[in-house]
């Protein structure tokens, strides 16, 4: 450090040469891993969209479907925590089902949860999914794998929420209506009145 007239204090430094990044050691590559390779043979090229996350949570792989679910390319997925993806009130229970899943993991060998979740994909857009998640491990204690298939069921959220505003609004006219009115359904007993 050195004091300039104007009563400044500067910090010199002299440019570092660029440290070697250290290649990562411990746990293998996904496909050394017995249980994962063959994970791997099953869903890769399936229509449902399958993550691959390591030990840190973070995305290691992604097959072609869930490009095409999410609508984002591999570069911006791959080393994302897809945590950042949900939608903004599902993360807390997101967090609860790792923390399960971790407990569980401690316990035995491997483990298994399935979660129903929403993701805002690239356009924006609301999707629902359900998903298994699957821990394993290489041989020995490496590290864990967490290996997810997901499935979208937007659309029957989507049917489910119409139908309970039709409900509500059937509700709402019978409240209404001066007229008596009856519904029936398909046996012909009455449903309201």
């Amino acid at each position: 450090l050195a004091q300039q007239p104007s009563r400044r204090w500067w910090l010199k430094l002299s440019p570092a040469s660029r440290a070697e990044v250290p290649k990562p050691t411990g746990a293998p590559a996904p496909a050394e891993v017995a249980p994962l390779a063959e994970l791997r043979r099953m869903f890769w090229d399936s229509p449902f969209p399958v993550t691959l996350q390591d030990a840190q949570l973070r995305l290691v792989d992604v097959n072609q479907a869930l490009l095409e679910y999410t609508g984002f390319p591999r570069d911006y997925l791959i080393g994302l925590d897809p945590l950042v993806l949900l939608h903004p009130e599902d993360r807390d229970a997101q967090r609860l089902t790792r923390q399960q899943l971790s407990l569980a993991l401690g316990e035995g060998g491997e483990a298994s949860a399935f979660s129903q979740r929403r993701l805002i994909d690239a356009r924006g857009q609301t999707r629902w999914y359900r998903a298994v998640t699957h821990v394993v491990r290489g041989d020995g204690a490496g590290a864990p794998w967490r290996f997810s298939v997901l499935q979208d069921c937007t659309s029957e959220h989507l049917a489910r929420e119409a139908a309970e505003r039709s409900v509500a609004e059937l509700g709402h006219w019978f409240d209404l209506t001066p007229v008596g009115m009856v519904l029936f359904d398909e046996d012909g007993l009455i449903v309201r009145a």
